[in-house]
């Protein structure tokens, strides 16, 4: 399962602009409990970048010197209550653990809820697998056989169930290519296609690249009983990840939908993508990784219990 565009926005996120303040008060450790720190700016004045917001977990560390800027120390948790601004972080009257210095960063751990937004740690003790109806699946047709990539038209056994425009991946022999399109044409035909290397061949798989809105928005409903799998967030459940460049991980314990009471929202419509996201609630929350189930699965009753076993949903990779 491929971490999706609709996802790597979040991860680079948490990975690149993820201080939010500046400690802006000097606490000596164990002094009497304070209900506010001030804060300001991440480039050291003016306003926070990131308001606090009720319910949010902030870190608070002093960096080390230069040469070991990334190394912290006099490591504190506050959880956000009372009355956040732009210049004062609010919490539950309590002792500061930690010295406080002017210019100790400020991160966001997580939410109370994890739905609104990720925090520049997701901090996720239950991830949640769903399923959707957005994919589409084809081959690459005798036309496109031995083309080298980038090509600007590529030929398909299929366009039927493709978006009008957006991004495709043809699984080729050298790995996963991502082709952008503009159109289609004739119903076998990808038009205005950029990017990708190596040379396709007849027969190669082709998958449509949701978007993470588009993902959640073809959800099924709570009909027949629909609801997504809750899975805590262990190694027991997620075993380490295996490879190098790129890794990868797979569920490493089966993963049980509950038993269909009814048709699942239509029910004729097949389930071709299965996802991960941090909210238990549908259409809603954040898709950390998604892929595609093989075969499509169909929940057109009552009685019907989805069920994947070890190392069916993946290998999930950082593309």
């Amino acid at each position: 399962m491929p971490f999706g565009s609709g996802v790597e926005p979040k991860i680079l996120d948490q990975l690149l602009g993820c201080v939010v303040a500046q400690c802006n008060q000097a606490i000596s450790a164990g002094t009497t409990a304070q209900s506010s720190i001030t804060i300001r700016g991440s480039a050291g004045s003016g306003n926070a970048d990131h308001t606090p917001v009720v319910g949010e977990f902030w870190l608070i560390a002093t960096p080390g010197a230069a040469g070991s800027e990334n190394q912290y120390t006099n490591v504190d948790v506050f959880q956000v209550s009372g009355s956040p601004t732009a210049t004062s972080l609010t919490f539950g009257s309590r002792t500061v653990v930690a010295a406080r210095a002017v210019g100790d960063v400020c991160f966001v751990l997580n939410t109370t809820t994890g739905i609104s937004a990720f925090g520049n740690v997701p901090l996720l003790q239950k991830v949640f697998v769903g399923l959707s109806t957005t994919g589409a699946q084809t081959t690459i047709a005798a036309g496109s056989d031995l083309a080298a990539l980038p090509q600007g038209t590529i030929n398909v056994a299929s366009t039927t169930g493709f978006a009008a425009s957006g991004n495709i991946v043809i699984v080729s022999q050298k790995g996963e290519q991502n082709i952008a399109y503009t159109g289609t044409s004739g119903g076998t035909q990808f038009t205005g296609c950029t990017g990708g290397t190596g040379t396709i061949d007849t027969g190669d798989v082709v998958y449509q690249v949701p978007s993470a809105a588009t993902i959640l928005s073809n959800e099924p409903s709570s009909t027949g009983s629909y609801a997504r799998a809750s899975v805590v967030n262990s190694a027991t459940n997620f075993g380490a990840a295996t490879g190098t460049y790129p890794a990868s991980k797979s569920n490493a314990a089966t993963v049980s939908f509950a038993q269909s009471t009814a048709a699942w929202s239509s029910g004729a419509t097949a389930l071709d993508i299965f996802f991960i996201a941090d909210s238990s609630t549908l259409a809603a929350g954040n898709v950390i990784g998604w892929g595609y189930l093989s075969p499509a699965q169909t929940v057109n009753a009552a009685n019907i219990t989805l069920s994947f076993s070890s190392s069916s949903l993946g290998p999930i990779t950082l593309l």
